[in-house]
């Protein structure tokens, strides 16, 4: 027993030692042997994969479905992204004359400039355009694009005939006759168009629309309608063929334009260019009298707004071009040229037409109390005008209080053209404003001041205001200083400097009333304030 019991442990004491050794060697052997299988498997994966995708072609898809649809559709969506993030900072960041034009079209079309711009970037571009010859695969005529050309096309044509060839004999012709359409590679595609004895080769970038393709048959049609001779008796020598007008005819067709009759561009009238810039300038314009139109209405209804009177009426107002139409009904004719009066205050208007009806209603007496209450608002709204009424039916009495002459009779008389009453009596009294002027001089000096000139002015501007009935009385006064008659001098010298300027530089009309005192002012000391003594006081008077 105790020899196997340490027989075991030297087993043991052997293993542990050689054990590292051992693993060294396994890890060793793994990976040579790694690499030398994948070296001899390697040629036979891809036959392998080819017999499984031709076995069992529909389990792999389904496998595989899953992860190459999400991955096809994210890069889709990825590039579609970056495609519209690059045209919208095209949109944005671009001003010129394109851009607008962009613009406009995608407005009239009704879709956003985002959409228009990706639709006009996937149309086709013809990179190059074949006529080939059915059973020889010469080619007969062709045109390139130059920054993108085709290498050898007389080679492109042996194999689009080969290619076309084969394919015909090798699929069964229906009763149609049909042959091969397109030929896709990459974004690219060669469109075949099939004739008696030829038949066009298109080779297009991008997304081909229905236009290209209505296009090349009509290219078609017109080359076997004008050659179709010359190609059926085709054999080989190409100076038969009018490649020249072949070239020329089938380049404007594929350009999707009209056939021109005359080499010669025809010139466009000048009226074409004239018209639409005088329909744009018409418009604008019209705009424009529209906005300068519809601003003076609004000044217009601010303006009768501020009217106590008017505003109580309903008054329509029509502007155009500068022109206003009044149109309503007012009880009374003074309301109606009060209206033409307020109109004249607003600037900008042109033409006055006051088509305004005057309907007085008649032995109504309220309707009458009524017309004059408003009249006397409409009077008292005037400068200088006080009155006020007193109304028994039929008798009506006026009394109050205006400025001059020439308001009284203003007064009387739109009492009597609105009022019809057989019996008015009125009491009114003229008294002239409540003005007075003040001018000072210096000490035994008639000059008058800077100040005293402006005063004159303002004072001019009120007295226009007035009729003739009021007068003007200017009262000299002066200091205690001089001797009498130098006092008597300088006085009269500054009444008549006054009187002088009021009359021939500020053109009143008023009659002037010159008053010499030769003292002081009432009410001013001439001792303590000698400066306010020294004056010609200016007030107005009523009557002659």
């Amino acid at each position: 027993m105790k020899k196997k019991h340490e027989r075991a442990d030297e087993d043991e004491l052997l293993l542990e030692a050689l054990s590292p050794l051992v693993n060294q060697l396994i890890d060793r052997n793994y990976t040579q042997a790694q690499k030398k299988m994948a070296s001899q498997i390697a040629p036979l994966l891809g036959s392998a994969i080819r017999e499984q995708v031709k076995s069992q072609k529909n389990d792999i898809i389904d496998a595989l479905y899953p992860v190459l649809g999400s991955m096809i559709s994210r890069y889709v969506t990825k590039t579609l992204e970056e495609t519209i993030e690059a045209i919208n900072r095209q949109i944005h960041n671009g001003l010129s004359f394109e851009n607008i034009k962009r613009k406009l079209r995608a407005k009239l079309q009704g879709v956003s400039e985002t959409e228009l711009l990706l639709r006009e970037s996937a149309l086709a571009n013809v990179r190059a355009w074949l006529l080939i010859h059915k059973e020889t695969g010469i080619v007969l005529a062709e045109a390139q694009n130059p920054e993108k050309p085709l290498q050898e096309p007389e080679m492109i044509a042996s194999m689009m005939s080969a290619i076309s060839s084969f394919v015909n004999d090798w699929i069964d012709k229906n009763e149609n006759n049909t042959e091969l359409g397109e030929i896709e590679y990459g974004n690219s595609k060669i469109i075949l168009e099939n004739g008696g004895y030829c038949y066009l080769a298109v080779v297009v970038d991008g997304i081909a629309q229905q236009e290209i393709y209505n296009n090349i048959r009509n290219a078609l049609a017109f080359i076997l309608r004008e050659y179709g001779d010359e190609i059926r008796e085709f054999s080989g020598d190409l100076s038969g063929i009018a490649n020249r007008e072949i070239y020329h005819e089938v380049g404007v067709l594929l350009a999707g334009k009209q056939k021109q009759e005359e080499p010669k561009t025809q010139k466009k009238h000048p009226l074409l260019y004239i018209l639409p810039l005088f329909l744009l300038g018409y418009f604008f314009w019209s705009l424009y009298t529209s906005f300068i139109d519809r601003s003076l209405e609004q000044k217009i209804y601010e303006k009768l707004e501020k009217n106590k009177v008017l505003s109580l009426y309903k008054i329509d107002i029509d502007v155009e071009k500068s022109e206003v139409y009044l149109r309503g009904v007012l009880p009374l004719e003074y309301y109606k040229e009060m209206l033409t009066e307020s109109m004249h205050e607003v600037q900008g208007i042109e033409t006055i037409h006051n088509e305004i009806q005057v309907h007085t209603p008649q032995n109504d007496p309220m309707q009458m109390s009524s017309n004059i209450h408003f009249l006397l608002l409409g009077l008292n709204t005037q400068e200088g005008i006080r009155v006020s009424y007193r109304f028994i039916y039929p008798d009506l009495e006026v009394f109050g209080e205006v400025w001059d002459q020439e308001r009284k009779e203003r007064v009387i008389r739109t009492f009597k053209d609105a009022i019809k009453l057989e019996t008015m009596d009125f009491h009114i009294q003229t008294i002239a404003p409540e003005l007075e002027t003040k001018l000072f001089f210096d000490q035994g000096s008639s000059s008058i001041r800077p100040q005293g000139y402006k005063k004159l002015m303002n004072l001019s501007k009120e007295l226009a205001k007035l009729g003739n009935d009021v007068h003007i009385e200017l009262s000299g006064h002066t200091d205690n200083t001089g001797t009498p008659e130098a006092k008597k001098v300088v006085v009269e010298q500054r009444v008549q400097k006054v009187s002088a300027l009021l009359q021939e530089k500020y053109g009143i009309s008023q009659k002037i009333d010159p008053k010499y005192k030769y003292v002081a002012p009432l009410g001013v000391d001439a001792f303590e304030d000698p400066q306010a003594a020294r004056c010609v006081i200016i007030k107005l008077k009523t009557g002659r």
